[in-house]
């Protein structure tokens, strides 16, 4: 394994397999490694919650594979033990993660490929690897001090750091597949030696990176570190309890010039908040020329009869509102190339598991030339309402990656019917701050 610069554990999505002496935890790794490669950290806990390993896993894809990364994995893995990470990244990376979406076995198989020109070989095979999904445990119980719990790491020299032990006084970092090489006909992943690795994972590729010009991208970050924004946006998404009832506010610029992102402060925005709550809409005074962004709260709690969906996606009335939002900054501040609209709405689903959704504009004349009447009462808006509010109903609210689902529904449903809109889902660190934003 190359030496990387580790950016993150992530948090979005945990594998987890149990078996019935162990359960096995996979995390994401982030790092600036610009190859083709990307790594996982696994963790093995013991039948009585103590951690007895921490592995880094390298997978190296075929090129097969990278022409398709929705397909199962195809390429060789390199498991080497974790020298990287403390028990305290482990244990704050649990308590901080993302998302309810895990997951929770995999099956694999060899497949047989075409040998390189200069292989000497009779035959060469790559591993493909499918996912099953379930939904994530609660947290990590990494046991207590008295019983054996503990970890100890490799550090220079593949000494042990400290980290405690197991019960019987020896390293708490077990490696128990020494000697075990593969039985004729099993399939196993192989440690550098040759030997069969008992850990049981599943890869997690890396997430989505964020398109690094795109203005739209660049100008959410400014936008979501304007004071006011930015409280309103953590207030939403971790304030908000167990209401039943959406939330949020407008922000009316008053600046000199809408379309300019460095006179974005709070001086140059006032705050405008709901004169009506709902479980599904929010009541605003009328909006004003110069009402510039929207940030809003979508419940996982429906106090509906009967219940309507729990979506964290954006819904079909909130494009319609962020195409009025556009029209009506357009009659009067129209943007000039190289500007770009600058009227966001941002969609933010609650605590931990919550994700924080922005639309945005990428073509305003498109927006500005749509026919119909998307107002509240308005045609148009019913239809996309309905429309969108179908394609969710559809999706099983039960299956394990629901939220998946649902971004591709809205997704699609966007670049159909309205492609002068884009989505973006924001990308938070470790201590809860949006960093960047990925577009859906």
């Amino acid at each position: 394994m190359r030496t990387l610069t580790i950016l993150n554990l992530l948090t979005d999505e945990i594998a987890v397999v149990d078996t019935e002496n162990a359960a096995f935890y996979t995390f994401k790794i982030e790092s600036n490694d610009t190859g083709n490669e990307f790594y996982n950290l696994v963790v093995a806990m013991d039948e009585f919650n103590n951690i007895r390993s921490t592995r880094i896993f390298e997978y190296i894809p075929s090129d097969n594979w990278l022409q398709d990364t929705s397909q199962p994995f195809v390429g060789q893995v390199e498991v080497y033990e974790n020298n990287l990470f403390s028990i305290n990244d482990i244990n704050s990376t649990f308590s901080l993660r993302g998302s309810n979406q895990c997951a929770t076995g995999m099956d694999w198989e060899w497949v047989e490929i075409d040998c390189p020109d200069d292989c000497d070989c009779t035959a060469c095979f790559d591993l493909l690897i499918s996912v099953v999904y379930s939904p994530c445990p609660a947290t990590i119980d990494q046991g207590d001090s008295g019983s054996g719990g503990g970890i100890s790491f490799p550090v220079d020299g593949g000494n042990t750091g400290s980290g405690g032990g197991t019960s019987d006084g020896s390293s708490g970092n077990n490696n128990d597949n020494n000697g075990n090489p593969p039985a004729d006909g099993e399939n196993c992943i192989l440690d550098n030696d040759g030997n069969c690795w008992n850990d049981e994972t599943t890869p997690l590729p890396p997430p989505r990176d964020p398109i690094q010009n795109d203005q739209h991208i660049i100008s959410l970050n400014e936008v979501v570190n304007i004071p006011k924004v930015k409280t309103e946006l953590s207030r939403l998404k971790n304030n908000m309890g167990y209401s039943t009832q959406e939330d949020g506010k407008r922000f009316v610029y008053t600046g000199s010039d809408i379309n300019d992102t460095s006179t974005y402060s709070d001086d140059n925005f006032n705050e405008e908040s709901p004169t009506k709550k709902k479980s599904n809409s929010l009541s605003f005074p009328a909006l004003q020329n110069n009402t510039l962004i929207g940030a809003h709260f979508h419940p996982d709690l429906d106090d509906s009869s009967p219940p309507k969906p729990i979506r964290k996606v954006p819904s079909g009335t909130d494009i319609a509102e962020h195409i009025i939002m556009v029209k009506k900054i357009a009659e009067t501040n129209p943007t000039t190339s190289p500007e770009i609209n600058q009227v966001t709405n941002f969609v933010v689903s609650k605590g931990n598991n919550g994700k924080t959704y922005a639309i945005r504009t990428n073509d305003e004349q498109s927006i500005v030339n749509l026919d119909g009447d998307f107002s509240k009462e308005g045609k148009e808006r019913k239809v996309i309402a309905q429309e969108l509010g179908k394609i969710i109903l559809e999706i099983n609210p039960s299956s394990p990656n629901v939220n998946t689902l649902q971004e591709t529904a809205i997704a699609n449903y966007i670049t159909e019917n309205f492609p002068g809109l884009s989505i973006y889902v924001a990308v938070y660190n470790t201590a809860g701050e949006i960093i960047n934003w990925i577009k859906l």
